[in-house]
């Protein structure tokens, strides 16, 4: 019998302390987008903006190159270090504030509009 056809007493069967198992919940690209932009509001380096967003290496890569052909991020180099090497490091554009911007207002409408529907339905 497949996951989506085993009936609720089996799911809470199944899962430890008679709880139901959940699913792992991914962020899509627009989120993953709007934790880039965050993180290099100020200015970042690409090590930092990949912690900070919790991204591997080649998905940062990939997303970096669109938000920078999009206009949402750019690629600033820096003088550092002892050795004077050029430094790249990325700071998020107006156009970026503006998609973080209305991301956030997205993302609050839709946590209210969840509330008011989780709160209509309780009994």
């Amino acid at each position: 019998m497949a996951t989506s056809e085993k009936s609720q007493e089996q799911i809470f069967a199944d899962a430890p302390e008679g709880k139901p198992r959940r699913h792992k919940v991914h962020r899509n690209r627009v989120k993953m987008m709007a934790d880039v932009l965050e993180a290099a509001r100020n200015g970042a380096l690409k090590t930092h903006i990949m912690y900070s967003s919790n991204l591997s290496y080649t998905n940062l890569t990939e997303l970096l190159n669109f938000l920078i052909e999009n206009g949402l991020l750019r690629e600033e180099c820096d003088v550092r270090g002892r050795t004077a090497s050029m430094t790249k490091f990325y700071v998020t554009t107006d156009k970026g504030y503006q998609f973080l911007a209305q991301f956030k207002q997205l993302h609050n409408l839709l946590n209210d509009s969840d509330k008011i529907l989780t709160e209509a339905f309780e009994y």
